[in-house]
Order: structure tokens, then sequence, then C-alpha cells
């Protein structure tokens, strides 16, 4: 064995050396401490990373702060597939991108969904009572008065009798509900009438429920479907209000499609030709009825005392026929207001203080079957 002297002073090359093996001595202590530490804190750092069921809605999953739903009483759950294992579940893994493209995304709690416009397809009705033609055939009786429509609104450009000049103050819309009747409503121009029409430019027709006034400064017997809108929301509210009853929309759908000639004799055309000999006599007409709004001629102050009627014949040719504003005239238009091209059996005179050379179609109706009968006489 070695024996060291301590008596004797060591060496500048010794003690270099001793120092330098001191120093390394402390250092594989260190790394041999460190290392230890390491496999310690391991266990502790993957309980932690697990999330806690009282971890706080901050550290939690964004899905978990999605706001609980409700079901109803009754509702089945499907049963999970049994290779199913809930705690295999890694929210952290969750890749958005594999997300079914359909599915919805919960709001954030505390902010409403947005709201969703209601796209209206061809059978959708609007179910407006009044009709938007049965408003046009009553509306002496509606000025001033604040009508509320479920429409098909489209952009238009009519600016005539009161609203001429005004496209810088108003935009014009042509609105539409379940029938062909239309009317030309004026939105005064406004941020929120600016958001619409842009709106309306990329969708149309675009859905709104529409609240119009007819006013007594504004009537008019040539523009006699204008109307200022003064309040609108997107998309139909059926709530509130009184609806009329279900059809109109399939009806009228139907109706177009009827192409039967209804075989009239005379034909309407030669009836028209003929029309002096049938002054003060009835003729009785197969024909397709709808609401009209045509006032001229002998029947140019009639709209206080008289409905107007267009009556379709054979081919394109039809009569403008007009019906007392009484119980009986009143029933027949709210009926047709809700099925428009109807077939009529129509029987038919030509009044002899209302003949009038240059309107040959005017006729005035005495009476009215539904359907068309076998054989007009």
């Amino acid at each position: 064995m070695w024996k060291v002297d301590c008596s004797r002073p060591l060496s500048a090359e010794t003690r270099r050396t001793r120092r330098s093996a001191a120093v390394l001595t402390a250092s594989a202590l260190t790394l041999a401490l460190l290392g230890l530490s390491c496999r310690a804190e391991k266990p502790a750092q993957a309980e932690s990373s697990r999330p806690s069921a009282t971890a706080s809605p901050a550290s939690r999953p964004k899905e978990m702060n999605a706001p609980p739903v409700e079901e109803a009483p009754g509702t089945r759950r499907d049963p999970l597939p049994e290779s199913h294992d809930p705690e295999s579940h890694d929210p952290e893994s969750h890749d958005p991108e594999s997300d079914d493209p359909g599915q919805l995304e919960l709001p954030p709690v505390g902010r409403p969904p947005p709201p969703r416009l209601k796209r209206v397809n061809e059978g959708d009705e609007a179910r407006n009572d009044p009709d938007i033609a049965l408003f046009l055939s009553e509306r002496l009786e509606m000025v001033d008065r604040i009508t509320t429509f479920r429409v098909r609104a489209e952009a238009g450009d009519y600016f005539n009798c009161h609203y001429k000049g005004q496209a810088g103050s108003y935009y014009h819309l042509r609105l539409r509900g379940d029938g062909s009747a239309h009317l030309d409503g004026y939105l005064a121009r406004g941020p929120d009438a600016d958001q619409l029409w842009l709106e309306i430019q990329k969708q149309s027709p675009h859905p709104l429920t529409v609240r119009v006034v007819l006013r007594a400064s504004t009537v008019s017997s040539v523009c006699a479907a204008q109307v200022e809108i003064v309040e609108f929301e997107r998309g139909w509210d059926y709530h509130g209000g009184a609806l009329a009853n279900p059809g109109a929309r399939a009806r009228f759908l139907a109706n177009q499609k009827d192409t039967e000639p209804p075989r009239n004799s005379p034909p309407l055309d030669e009836l028209m030709k003929l029309r002096r000999h049938f002054v003060d006599r009835t003729v009785r007409l197969r024909v397709r009825a709808r609401l009209d709004r045509y006032y001229q001629c002998r029947y140019a102050d009639a709209e206080r005392t008289h409905y107007a009627l267009f009556l379709q014949g054979d081919g394109f040719k039809g009569l403008r026929a007009y019906v007392p504003r009484d119980a009986a005239g009143s029933e027949l238009v709210r009926r047709l207001a809700g099925d428009e091209g109807a077939r009529l059996t129509a029987l038919v005179t030509i009044p002899s203080g209302r003949y009038d050379e240059l309107c040959s179609d005017q006729v005035e109706l005495v009476e009215t079957d539904w359907g068309w009968a076998s054989a007009p006489r």
C-alpha cells in the first residue's frame, strides 16, 4: 500500500492534479443528483397533465365551455360501440379538421347564436291575411293603417307618381306574397336600409316581414300598389296577427299548370268584336279568374262601388269584369284571394250605361258558379 508523507510539501504539479480531480468528482455527483430528481418528477408531471374535473373553465378544453344541451323527456341515446373507451380520449389530441363539416359549433357561453335567415322555397306559404291581392282590392279601406305582410322581396327601380324623383331618398322593393299580386314598397334610405339592399342584391327573392302603410297623401289611381315600408325584419314572422288558411300558394301554382282550353262559344275575341250585340244581354262563359286593379273608361270612378276581376278565357284573351261591392261580391273576392286562377262559370253582361268603344273588354259580372259548366249557354 502506498503511503503519503504529509510532512513533505507538495509540488506545484501535484497540487494542480489534485484540484482537477476534485472538480471532476463534484461535477459527477451533481449530474447524478439531477438524474434522480428528474425521475422523481416525471410521475407527478404526468398526473398534472390529465384534465381535472375541478379545473377552472379557462384551463379546460374548448368543447367544455359550450352550454349543456337539454334533452326532451324520452330522448333515446344510441349506445356507444363496444370499442369505445371514454378514458382513452385525449382532449389534447383532438383535431378540429377531422370534424364533420356539416356539424355546427355551439356558441360560447353568454353569446346568443347569430340569427339564421330562413330561405323561402317555392312551396312555402306567406299566409297573409289579408292577402296582397285582397289588400289592393280593399286599399281605400286601408288608408293610413299599418298592415303586416310576409313577402318575397326583390330590388326594383320604379319611381313614379308620389315617388317620382325620389330615388335618392328611397329604395324601391317589389313585394310578393303567395300569388302574382305585388306591392311597390318604398324604404327610406339609411344604414339599416343600405345593408338590406346589399343583402337583396345577393339573395333574391329575399324573405322579409314588412309593415307598410298606404298614406292618404300618396293614394293614386295610376300607381295603385305603392306603399311605404315603415318597418322590416329578416325572415318570416308568423307570431301575432291573423294567418290565412294554408293552401293558397299550392292552389295558385296548380292553377297555373291548368292549360285545358275552356272552349267558349262564342270565343272571347269574337265576343269583344260583336259586343254591341250583347248590350243589356247576358252570356255565360268558362273562365279562370283572379283579382285585378284596372279601373278605366266607364269604370274609372267605380273603385268605391265595384271590385275589379280579370277573367281569362280562350288563349291569352281576357275580360275586365266588375262586380258590385256587396256581400256576394265580398265573398267572391275573398275566396279568389286564396284561389287565384280558379275555374269559374261566369254570367256577364254589358250594361248600356257602361258601354264604351275604347274599352272593348269591359263587362259586368252578374252571377258565378265555381268550376266549369259542361255546356255554357
